[in-house]
């Protein structure tokens, strides 16, 4: 049963499953459209023996035996289809730029223009060979990822003929070199040059280039290079090189390099792609905001979430056959379990997952085999979110229905730990899913969205008007009802009017920044479209933003049938408190397993009453029972019985009180109850299941993840007899690229889809790519760009939310003028935000303690102030790489104590915001103390947060503890986006703990790169506007820095990437932004007034 070692770098493309989605949102029973309806499930199990470990094989291999696992057959080892490890990505990928004159067909020359570049460069050899034209700004900076390109037009190998030898003349003089090109009309993609530019000379080429696809013959024009900028053989070479180059994408086609391979099950194997790359070697592909054709398109997109999925089975496989700890805690028949790892199984372990710690997706099926003093215990289940509040240290929570009656073996509570192993049941449903979708799109029948894929020339699709056919009294009546409801201000109008002309031929980019009212933006759409008669679905890559606009809605739009859909029973669960024991409703506890995630994460799964499904059933039920009406379905009990029809209202009403669960373990010894027990169970099943297909077809907003909307429920029922349908999508910006195009592709009624709204804030976090974090995927930067990324980069939002409304004008001045370029406004209201009385002076009282007595405090210095924490060290976990600063740790403690020292308490919220999960678990302790001193409930106390899951949360004082010690890197912290995540939760007080030390180590590291103009992390940038403003505190620890120094780099689960790769994350503006600002590092570690607290 155990596999060989070579199996851990092997995808051994494991047997699909249906039974638990890797992703969050996905129920049992969703499969792909194209895939049978029975599945099996990917297990992976243990190589061999750790060092110093104890075998288990029998337990897991009898595990497995009941479980029913199919695993795969043996192969040859010439046969296993392994993953490889591809080169990290080379510069050498763009080819040679060379500055250049084009000179148009009717000899007029595009000179350069005021600051601009005109430059040409070949480049995607050996596998996809294009030659672009662009204007580059004037930049110091060598990244070509931070070039602005105001005007692009690139000309591709895919359809061109392809620039064949004898249709190109080069010629060499001393002084410059002459490239005679003759190029199909048709090979033309223009790039931002479907607007006017505002230059004379940029226009006459943008309306030259605009002409040329209704042009039957070929482009003729002229590069003259100036000598200065190239050398003859690098030019020749790459000419030579682009000759070489027949077709694009081939190791992705099949051998007869016709069609690429992206369907589900014909996908190349590594091993192929990797031989048909040149040299035998795979190269990461540098993502792209446009892609040339549908083909580049499939293949990114495709191979990239089928690259996902096996590098989530390493991730899983390093957690395998070794022993983690455990604490329980018993909610009703469930238990929550928050595992600690232990040793990670890293003997096999590809070198660029180490130091990494293992990131589990949320929904990932697992069973936990426990130790304890009884013996030994298995219970299944599946990993959950993290971000309960159970003031126990973790690293994945997982939610757990103990076997049988083994629950009385085992103690449980927090004081309570245990020694476990974890198998994971990894499922590649969603993977197949996603890549059905891509290549659903791609399919002539969704040819209205292709120019949205390939983000070519979007300004010039026509618009929409999703209310046409409608009467204008009608929706003159409607509209009047919003205006009425408070006062919009002019952007969040704009909003509601894009609805008439929806640009992009009805597909819509919305820039919502943070704390513009988005949320309720969102609601009154909602409450709007679906007044007019038609359909909303609302969809989002998470649940948290769901949650927010369900309450909108609920409250302000409570006449319309809503439903939001999560994972069965979720919406049953109140929030924990640790002291407490919360009772769970019954079919939550026997369902909730077998249909799909669970999560306690209640803030983000917690449903409003009137959006519950079982409120829409009980209510559909009472309907048909009060008009006499029935809802029919059919059941066979097995092969040979007879087919027989069945009322849902009525079974349901019979069965809905049956504890199936309780039954089956009383009669575990009577074959004959046993099996009418399961018999009745799968009548109420498929009645409740009638139930909710009816309940779904006539809803006028369903609120679900983008992978639920791909559920069998969902794509099945939602538009039956509509009068059009209207996708909302929330934070998409976080959404990998496949999974949003889910709600679009893969619903029954797609075309009857009107428009497709996009919101996000692109400066915020990007998607989750499981294979940003190791080199198995030579589409990981493509994954880590989300649609709405890429069509940001290229041209503006149809609008944008940018008056905030969350935090005063003193915290949001850095964000608006360092991330947002200016853009953000602030209202009126944000002027009569307060910090809360009791928290300010008993800050003050601990400050003032403190500093020493000629020292003088800023005005308000406790909405914004910094920490700086003088001789402390960072640790790093030799198990999961994260970082902790127990100095931190330390400062914040003493802070809380005196806040919380005695009633009256502070009423304002509290967040300890990190961004590692070690420093949240040291946090724990604190609150866990803080608890014991006032005896409030957790609930009252001040939460513990990653900067990751705080995303589309805010609180009232945050504490932002960015780790950093006096030598550590900055790590994933480079990356501007989390540092704004961070910047932009607090809405009355900021205190950011950071040592000041570090900034200066940064400068000196810097200085002999000086010249080179780097660009400074907005972190750093923050810090030191706070020492120019003097509002940093010095604390002092000296001596007492006695922590372990840890000397490796860290990479988070839920982060962008290591420290080596961060320069591959930095957020590109759009050209239609303002310019980043660059800052040297030798200016930024200024000498300003700050002041020095003492411990």
């Amino acid at each position: 049963m155990l596999c060989p070692p070579s199996s851990i770098y092997s995808s051994s493309f494991f047997p699909s499953s249906s039974h638990l989605s890797l992703a969050q949102g996905l129920p049992i029973g969703s499969t792909s459209p194209q895939s049978p309806p029975q599945q099996v499930t990917s297990t992976i199990l243990p190589d061999e023996k750790g060092e110093g470990e104890v075998s288990d094989a029998s337990d897991e291999e009898n595990m497995m035996r009941q479980s029913g696992p199919i695993r795969p057959e043996k192969k040859n080892k010439e046969e296993e289809n392994k993953l490889v490890e591809v080169s990290r990505r080379n510069r050498t990928w763009y080819g040679e730029k060379f500055s250049a004159k084009f000179v148009l067909e009717d000899g007029t020359t595009i000179p350069n223009i005021k600051n601009r570049t005109l430059c040409f460069r070949i480049e995607g050899v050996p596998i996809d060979t294009k030659v672009t034209f662009l204007f580059e700004t004037d930049s110091d900076s060598d990244d070509d990822d931070k070039s602005k390109y105001p005007a692009q037009v690139i000309f591709s190998i895919e359809s061109i003929r392809r620039l064949e030898l004898n249709a190109v003349t080069f010629i060499t003089k001393p002084d410059y070199a002459l490239v005679d090109c003759l190029i199909q009309a048709d090979a033309c993609v223009p790039v931002n040059l479907s607007q006017p530019l505002g230059d004379k000379e940029l226009d006459k080429l943008r309306l030259y280039m605009r002409q040329l696809p209704n042009m039957q013959h070929a482009i003729k024009f002229k590069l003259y290079i100036p000598r200065a900028s190239w050398e003859v053989c690098k030019l020749s070479d790459q000419f030579r090189d682009l000759f070489n180059v027949k077709a694009a994408w081939v190791p992705y086609r099949s051998v007869a390099k016709r069609v690429v391979m992206t369907q589900a099950g014909q996908l190349k194997s590594r091993q192929a792609v990797e031989k048909a790359w040149d040299a035998n070697t795979i190269v990461k592909v540098p993502a792209t905001n446009s892609f040339y054709s549908l083909d580049e398109a499939a293949v990114k997109l495709v191979y990239g979430a089928h690259l996902e999925y096996h590098v989530s089975i390493l991730h899983a496989q390093r957690l395998m056959g070794v022993y983690h700890k455990i604490v329980l805690l018993q909610y009703g028949d469930l238990f929550l379990g928050a595992v600690s790892f232990g040793k990670l199984r890293d003997k096999f372990t590809p070198f660029s997952l180490l130091g990494q710690s293992p990131i589990i997706p949320d929904g990932t099926a697992c069973t936990v085999l426990l130790s304890h003093g009884h013996g030994k215990d298995k219970m299944r289940g599946v990993t959950i979110p993290k971000g309960i509040d159970i003031s126990v240290s973790y690293d994945i929570v997982v939610l757990l229905l103990p076997a049988g009656d083994n629950e009385a073996n085992f103690s449980h509570g927090i004081e309570h730990q245990y020694d476990c192993k974890l198998v994971f049941n990894v499922s590649d449903e969603n993977s197949k899913l996603q890549i059905n979708a891509v290549n659903t799109l791609c399919t002539e029948k969704f040819a209205r969205w292709h120019p949205i894929l390939l983000n070519t020339d979007y300004a010039i699709l026509p618009s929409v008007n999703i209310f046409q056919g409608i009467p204008r009294d009608r929706v003159r009546a409607e509209y009047q009802k919003v205006a009425k409801m408070k006062d919009w201000n002019k952007k969040q109008h704009d909003v509601f009017n894009l609805l008439l002309k929806v640009p992009g031929n009805g597909f819509a980019f919305i820039e919502g920044i943070f704390g513009c009212g988005k949320t309720l933006v969102q609601a009154i759409l909602a409450r709007l479209i679906a007044g007019l008669g038609l359909q909303v679905l609302m969809v989002a890559p998470t649940n948290a933003a769901l949650q927010a606009v369900s309450q909108v809605l609920s409250n302000d739009a409570p006449e319309l049938r809503a439903a939001r859909l999560v994972f069965s029973g979720a919406e049953s669960l109140k929030t924990f408190e640790v002291q407490e024991t919360e009772t769970l409703d019954t079919e939550m506890a026997m369902f909730g397993l077998l249909r799909g995630e669970i999560s306690s994460r209640i803030d983000r799964y917690h449903v409003v009453g009137t959006h519950m499904m079982s409120y829409h059933i009980d209510n559909l039920v009472s309907t048909c029972t009060a008009e006499g009406k029935e809802l029919g379905f059919s059941y066979q009990a097995n092969p040979k019985s007879e087919l027989k029809e069945y009322d849902a209202v009525a079974e349901y009403m019979r069965l809905k009180h049956q504890r199936f669960s309780e039954l089956l373990r009383e009669s575990k010894n009577d074959e004959q109850k046993i099996e009418f027990i399961k018999n009745e169970r799968a009548i109420f099943r498929k009645a409740l299941a009638t139930l909710e297909s009816t309940v779904v077809s006539g809803l006028q907003v369903l609120l679900c993840t983008n992978q639920l909307a791909a559920s069998d429920l969902v794509r099945h029922n939602f538009g039956v007899g509509t009068n059009g349908i209207i996708i909302i999508a929330d934070e998409d910006g976080q959404a990998l690229e496949p999974t949003a195009w889910l709600p679009i592709t893969l619903l029954r009624h797609a075309n009857d889809i009107k428009a497709v709204l996009r919101f996000g804030d692109r400066l915020q976090l990007p998607p989750l790519a499981l294979s940003s974090f190791s080199d198995f995927s030579e589409f990981a930067p493509q994954m880590n760009r989300s649609l709405f990324d890429r069509h940001l980069r290229q041209h503006p939002p149809a609008v944008s939310l940018n008056t905030q409304y969350r935090m005063i004008p003193t915290l949001s001045h850095f964000p608006n003028f360092h991330t947002y370029q200016g853009r953000l406004v602030d209202a009126r209201i944000c002027n009569s935000i307060t910090l809360d009385s009791v928290f300010e002076s008993r800050f003050l009282e601990w400050t003032k303690c403190r500093i020493s007595s000629d020292g003088e405090l800023p005005e308000n210095i406790a909405n914004h102030v910094g920490i700086s924490v003088s001789g402390s060290v960072v640790v790093s976990d030799p198990a999961t790489c994260s970082r902790s600063n127990a100095h931190h740790v330390k400062v914040v403690r003493e802070l809380l104590m005196t806040v919380f020292k005695e009633a009256p308490y502070p009423k304002a919220s509290i967040a300890i915001i990190v961004p590692y999960n070690a420093q949240r678990a040291l946090y724990f302790a604190v609150i866990k103390d803080l608890q014991l001193l006032t005896k409030l409930p957790y609930a009252k106390l001040p939460r513990v947060s990653t900067v990751d899951s705080m995303q589309g949360n805010e609180s009232d004082i945050v504490l932002l503890d960015w780790v950093c010690g006096e030598s550590d890197g900055l790590g994933f912290l480079k990356n501007d986006r989390r540092i704004n995540v961070g910047l932009t939760r607090a809405r009355a007080s900021l205190i950011v703990l950071y040592n000041d030390n570090f900034s200066g180590a940064l400068a000196r590291k810097a200085e002999p790169k000086a010249k080179k103009r780097a660009v400074v992390p907005q972190l750093v940038q923050h810090w030191n506007q706070l020492k120019r403003n003097g509002r940093v505190l010095g604390l002092d620890y000296g001596d007492d820095a006695n922590a372990e120094t840890h000397i490796n780099s860290a990479v988070e689960p839920g982060t962008l990437g290591s420290e080596a790769d961060s320069q591959e994350w930095t957020v590109e503006s759009g050209p239609w932004e303002s310019s980043e600002i660059l800052q040297d590092f030798s200016t930024t570690n200024q000498d300003s007034n700050w002041h020095r607290l003492y411990f």
